[in-house]
This record gives C-alpha cells, structure tokens and sequence, in this order.
C-alpha cells in the first residue's frame, strides 16, 4: 500500500516534534514518552524519505550530523567579543560596586549569573533561521562550527524574531553524560590493551602511549572544546552536548533597557537559559549569593568557575565606561579550582564483598577546599595505566560529590615508578583473575576480607541495621568461627559472644537484643543484606516493588526482572543465579524458619498526627534539639511525616540548621516553607 503524505500534515509534524524537544531538551520538562517520540519521528522520516524536497534546516531529522569536513574556516566576529575582568577575592568585588558608585553616585543594582566552565559560541540568526555558529576564537575571528552545533539539541534552528539577531552561548556538556563518555573510552581502551594481552605478551610502552591518547581522558574544562572541534559533526552529536544562553550581541531593531530585560528576551525567543539569576542590590547581597552558589557548585550537573556580575541598567553601562582592556560595568569571580596537585606515594589493594580488588592511592598530604587529603580514588588497574600513573610521580585531583577525591590523571612530564598490577590477593594470597579492566578474588568461600565485607554489608544501616556489629567484632566472630554464614548470625549465644575480648555479659546481651530486633526489618531491607552482585538499596526496592515477596522474586524469570526499568542482562541475570544457587536457597528457608519478613506490608497511612500528609527535607548542622539529623528524620516519620534527601515538588518545608546553604537558596526560589528546629517541634501549636 503506498502511504500519502500531505506537505501540511508534514508541516504540522514537524512542529509537533520540535515543540517535544524544546520540552524536552530546553526545558527539561518532558510532554510525550519516549516511546511516543519514537513514533513521530519514525513518521516525519518516512515523509522525508518519500518527498526529500520538503526537508528544511529546522527538520529534526537535520541533528545528526551532516558530511565529514575538510577543516575549519575562519570566521571574523561582527563585534569583538568582550573580556572581562577577574575578580579573585572579596576585596577585589567591593572595589567594583565601590568605582561604580562613585562614577554614578547613586545607587544600582547588578544581575548575578553563573560563569560556565565550557565553550563560549557566538551563533547568528536571520529571517528567525540559524545561519552560522562560531567559537571565540582570537584577535576579533573565530572558527565556523555551524554544522556541528547544529547537533545540539537544546539550540533551536528557527526563532520567531525575524531580525538579525547574534546571541551568545555556553556549550557544555552534563556531568552525567561526561562520567559515561569516560566509561565508554575507558571500556574502549580496555578492549584494546586485553587485546594485546591475548596474544601471550604485555602493551609495549609505545602502544600504550598511543592507546593514551586515543582514547585520553576528557575533563569538564576540555570535553566540549574537544566535542565541537570535530569535522565529523556525526561525532558531535553522538557527544550529547547541551548549552545556555545568556547575552544578545546583535539585535536589529531591537533595544533593551536592563539584562532582566534581554534575559526574558531570550526565554520567549525559547533559548535555554540558566535558572540561577539574581537581582542584586548591594556588595552584601553579591557576598551572601556567592556563598551560596559555592555550595551548590558541586551538586550542578554542569561545571562552573565563579560568577559573573553585570551592571543591570543598559543605558548607563557607557556611563560607566571601559578601561584599556575590559568594561567597567561587569567583573567575572572566579572560584578556586576544583583540581589540585599531589604526588601518588603507595597503592593499598582493598578487596570487596564480590572479590574485586579496588586500588586506593595514598598521596602526599595536600590541603585540598580546606581538607586534608591522604587518599584518592584510582577505581582499577586499567584506570590508572590509562591515566599514565606513576608512583612517586605527580597527578591532578578532582573533588566532586565524593568525600575521597579522585585521580584525574598524571601531571604532564611526571617522573615516577610503573605502577605493578598484583598478581595475588593481599588477603588470602589466591591467584586473581583478570575480567576485562578488573581484578577478582575467586577464593569467596575462604577469602577472609572477603567474608568480612559480606557480613559488614548485611548488618550495615542500610540492610539489617545490626547495631553494635562492627567490623573488628565480626573479625573477632570469623576468627572464632562462631560465624560463617549470615544465618550464624541469629544462632549465637550469650556466652560465645561474652567470652570475645571486649565483651561481657550486658555487652552481649545488648548485641543479642540488636540482632532479634533486626528480624523486623522490611523485606526490601533484607534482600538488601543478600549482597546479590549489583543489587542495592535502590534496586532492591524496585524489585520488591515489582514482585512484593521473596518468594515472588525467587521464581521471577530473566525477562521479568528485565523488563524493570534500569535492570540490564547483568543485573537481570545476577539476580536469577543468586535465586537459583542451592545454598542460597538453604539459607533463605533458615531466613524463613527465624521470621525474617519475606513479603512487602503496606503501611497504612498515619492520620491525624501533626505531620500526617506533609513532606519534609532536612538542611544544615542541628545543634538545638540534642537530636542527630536521623533521629529527626525518625521523629518526623513516627508522627505521619514523609521525609526525602533532595527538594522537589511534592516538597511542603525545609528544615533548617546552622549552615543551612543551597537547598534553603532553592527553597525560597520555590517559595517552600522554611522552619527552624524550634518550629518544627511547636508546629501546629
């Protein structure tokens, strides 16, 4: 049957799917499933499969990526872009709104936005068409990279101003996509040096060098330079870059009064434009936003390095004038950096639950954000000779939400020792086995670091919440083989725990009580303390969720637990064998004769305590209720309140201690209500 296509229908589709994906990739607020995307857009590509002269720039289907370029043409900039001056210190802002003061002698106020740490992109439209991209570049002429940010989603191809309008751009990439693009490379490289490896000998020094930089590792600094300078913007688009808005360079017949003004411009023009804009009044107020800010800097999903202050009145900036280099009216704060130097001393292998042998750095101590760093992350061995690590030699650190820094990688020009993957396990001296990047243990039945990582999982808070269980008790439980299998557990007695050293009869009892009350734990806590390979908290609660009981989950098949969202063949698989394997099956029977909860209960609703129906978060240091953050958490829950990590929209007050920083900032944005810990007690009195 041959389809017929009308040019208006085509019109309308086309629309529709570009409406989607403003919704979508500008205001993150997504209207259609991905599923119901799919189905348009497989539509619009059989139109223009059949009736190619319709396909115009503005053609979702044009984000791919056009033919490989020969180079990149040099492109001179309608007005030299600006520089600004940086601001270092708190000194150095004062003395800003201080000159202007005295230039205008009277008072002003000043936007604050964010400074990205990305590539700033000058783009052109004419007609309300997208014409041209080009980057900064040098001495008033960039480079054209029109079709490569033609690939990025969140820049529209076509505006409804018709004039000549220039704008300009931060093109960066999300941090989420950055960690994967690293995996991927880093999966990549892997391949490659087991590749080598499978033909009986090690990676000369020279194919590794090569492999390095093949597949080197990206940075938030250098990964959307890196991306756009590509003359295959196929390349580009598969980096799945993003960008904001946040200045008009040109705007022909156009005028704006204020930066407010030229910011709302650009909203209803359907630029993506950064949420975090502020209106200042005073040096005060700029000190108390950056403050804020800094804290919320390492929980962006995108890299910043300080802030930028512009005078918000248009017509007075050239009043106010220019030095020899920059504007008066606008100063850039830069941030310390998120990266520092230290020298890699020692590598300690630390073997986990699973057997897989995780390399910890121990480095020369640094001063690193006012802390003081001894260790950093090197995830594997393939890790580190990737990153070209050496002992003794130096390396940079990045500080991100972690509390152990990681190694980005070494400094240029280092000098140091090869780092020697080992060969044996440090703690049973079992031969490790080589899968892919990483190193296992395959000793799991005896392997004593093995044995107390399992059981230091299953009693954590997070699955059976054993109290008094820590892990130099439960060496002292293995060493006495008074344990071996997590069952053991609710088979002790009194007086083999009062004999361990430390121990005795109240010490005893107390961890006895601990251990019995353990047993009413909700299922999803206790499929948690399982230890199943990749199933965590997380996971364990989407899976009782879905099948409501152990046993439910026991006979589950592969493509059910597959068809949980975020469970892959891995996962998926992981789950069936642990529910397959015979010993566990004997143990989980064990479970069940000692009453451990092996179905979800739904927990009726709490009415009419003074928090039923409300949703709290907790923010900052609590120093007035002689009460941990938990304990307040647990407070909140027993009389009917809900509590979560993060604020969202079903979010109803935040509670605040000392210290309270970027969620209270994101709060009063919200117009959540903000209590005290005063106010939380008396609420409702």
């Amino acid at each position: 049957m041959t389809l017929i296509f009308s040019y208006e229908n085509y019109l309308n589709l086309k629309q529709k799917i570009n409406k989607l994906n403003h919704a979508y990739y500008t205001l993150d607020k997504p209207i259609a499933t991905d599923n119901e995307w799919d189905a348009l857009y497989t539509e619009l590509l059989k139109m223009e499969e059949l009736n190619p002269s319709w396909i115009t720039a503005d053609s979702p289907s044009q984000r791919v990526g056009g033919d490989i370029l020969d180079g990149f043409i040099k492109a001179p900039h309608t007005i030299l872009p600006l520089s600004l001056d940086k601001a270092q210190n708190h000194e150095r802002l004062q003395k800003f709104f201080t000159d202007i003061f005295k230039e205008l002698g009277r008072a002003f106020k000043v936007t604050l936005e964010l400074k990205f740490d990305g590539l700033s992109i000058f783009i052109r439209y004419e007609n309300g068409v997208y014409v041209q991209a080009r980057t900064r570049g040098k001495d008033g002429v960039g480079e054209d990279v029109t079709e490569q940010v033609r690939t990025i989603k969140s820049i529209p191809m076509t505006i409804s101003f018709t004039g000549v309008l220039e704008t300009q751009a931060e093109i960066f990439m999300p941090k989420h996509r950055l960690n994967e693009l690293n995996e991927e490379l880093q999966v990549k490289f892997d391949k490659e040096i087991a590749a080598i490896k499978s033909t009986g000998r090690e990676p000369s020094k020279e194919e590794i060098e090569k492999l390095q930089n093949v597949y080197k590792l990206f940075n938030e600094r250098n990964v959307a330079s890196g991306s756009v300078r590509q003359l295959d913007p196929k390349v580009t688009a598969s980096r799945k870059l993003d960008a904001f808005f946040y200045n008009v360079v040109i705007s022909e017949g156009k005028e704006f009064e204020t930066q407010e003004e030229m910011r709302q411009f650009l909203i209803e023009q359907q630029f993506k434009v950064n949420e975090y804009f502020y209106v200042l009044d005073s040096y005060e107020e700029a000190i108390e936003k950056l403050e804020e800010i800094k804290e919320l800097r390492p929980n962006l999903n995108f890299a910043i390095d300080g802030a930028v202050f512009k005078v918000n009145e248009v017509d007075i900036r050239e009043d106010i004038g220019y030095t020899a280099k920059f504007p008066k009216y606008a100063i850039a704060y830069k941030f310390d950096a998120l990266e520092a130097t230290t020298t890699l001393e020692e590598i300690i292998n630390e073997v986990g639950r699973t057997g897989k042998i995780t390399p910890k750095g121990i480095v020369t101590e640094t001063d690193f954000e006012g802390v003081m760093v001894k260790r950093v992350t090197l995830n594997n061995y393939g890790d580190i000779l990737r990153k070209g690590l050496l002992l003794g030699g130096e390396l940079f650190l990045r500080r991100s939400n972690d509390v152990i820094p990681e190694a980005l990688g070494a400094v240029p020009g280092t000098i140091g020792e090869e780092i020697i993957q080992p060969t044996h396990c440090p703690s049973c001296n079992s031969i490790l086995v080589e899968i892919g990047a990483l190193l296992y243990c395959k000793n799991h039945s005896e392997c004593p670091a093995q044995s107390v990582r399992k059981f230091s999982h299953f009693v954590s808070r997070e699955a059976m919440n054993i109290e008094g269980l820590s892990e130099q008790t439960l060496i002292k439980l293995l060493d006495a083989e008074l344990i071996n299998k997590f069952s053991d557990l609710y088979f002790l007695k009194k007086e083999d725990i009062a004999q361990l050293e430390g121990f005795g009869d109240k010490s005893a009892q107390n961890l006895l009580d601990s251990i019995e009350e353990s047993k009413k734990r909700p299922v999803k806590s206790f499929l948690t303390a399982l230890g199943i390979k990749n199933v965590g908290k997380s996971k364990s609660e989407d899976l009782i969720s879905n099948f409501k009981s152990i046993d439910a989950l026991s006979e589950a098949t592969f493509e059910e637990i597959q068809s949980i969202d975020g469970f892959g063949d891995k996962v998926s698989q992981n789950v069936v064998d642990f529910f397959h394997n015979e010993e566990n099956q004997k143990e989980l029977e064990i479970f069940r004769s000692l009453g451990i909860e092996f179905e979800s209960k739904e927990e009726a609703p709490k009415e009419g305590l003074k928090y039923s129906g409300l949703t709290f978060v907790i923010t900052g240091t609590l120093t007035k209720l002689n009460m941990s953050r938990n304990e307040v958490a647990a407070y909140i829950v027993e009389n009917g309140g809900e509590v979560d990590k993060d604020i969202t929209q079903r979010t109803d007050y935040l509670v605040i201690g000392e210290k309270a920083g970027s969620k209270k900032a994101k709060a009063e944005k919200k117009n959540i209500k903000i209590l005290t810990e005063e106010e939380l007690m008396n609420f409702g009195q």
